[in-house]
């Protein structure tokens, strides 16, 4: 079985945009992020303090489609200081308090996780 670590490498080594480096990320905006939508779950904290804020490769999407018209491609992963002003501006519009946006899909849709537990 795979470490976290060793997935998280993968994820990167093939989906990350090497034209666009990672923006690596202090645990500051996490920390103001949670402390103003809610606990992030710990993979996300883990993978962000790792690899910083990462933006994908159109090789993710194309094969989204490819694979399948069912799959919803990430089209980008919000910046660590957007989550509080998205999940903010998505629960205004009726999404529940339980929901962090942390990716778009392009057409106005979001990909959320569900809050941390204390």
């Amino acid at each position: 079985m795979q470490t976290k670590d060793a997935i998280f490498q993968q994820f990167v080594d093939r989906w990350v945009d090497t034209e666009y480096l990672p923006k690596t990320i202090s645990p500051a905006p996490l920390n103001a992020a949670e402390q103003e939508i809610g606990l992030l779950p710990k993979s996300y904290r883990d993978f962000i303090l790792a690899y910083g804020w990462v933006e994908v490769t159109l090789s993710l999407i194309e094969t989204c489609v490819l694979v399948s018209n069912s799959i919803t491609p990430i089209y980008e992963f919000l910046a660590p200081p957007a989550l509080g002003k998205t999940a903010r501006s998505l629960r205004d519009q009726g999404l529940k308090r339980e929901f962090i946006p942390f990716a778009a899909d392009g057409s106005g849709d979001y990909f959320c996780f569900r809050q941390a537990e204390s």
